[in-house]
């Protein structure tokens, strides 16, 4: 994801294991993406955690983003 990219958050939610979930409209393309939060260890950040957006999947139409969106925000099965 480039810093250039102009993006607009449509939605945001977390799932029953608390797993964060973006619904994001990217401008630059006019398509749609899920993104997913992560945390990874660095150790130049104080507290040693860093968060990032990653991609679930990119490149969608809305009714396509909305229900993968809605399916991952259903939680894991325990």
């Amino acid at each position: 994801m480039a810093s250039d990219d102009k993006r607009q958050v449509i939605k945001r939610g977390d799932n029953t294991v608390g797993t964060r979930y973006a619904l994001v409209h990217n401008l630059n393309k006019d398509n749609y993406e899920v993104l997913i939060r992560r945390a990874n260890y660095n150790g130049q950040v104080r507290g040693g955690i860093e968060y990032t957006w990653r991609w679930v999947q990119n490149d969608m139409d809305l009714p396509t983003a909305e229900a993968l969106f809605a399916k991952r925000l259903k939680g894991k099965v325990k």
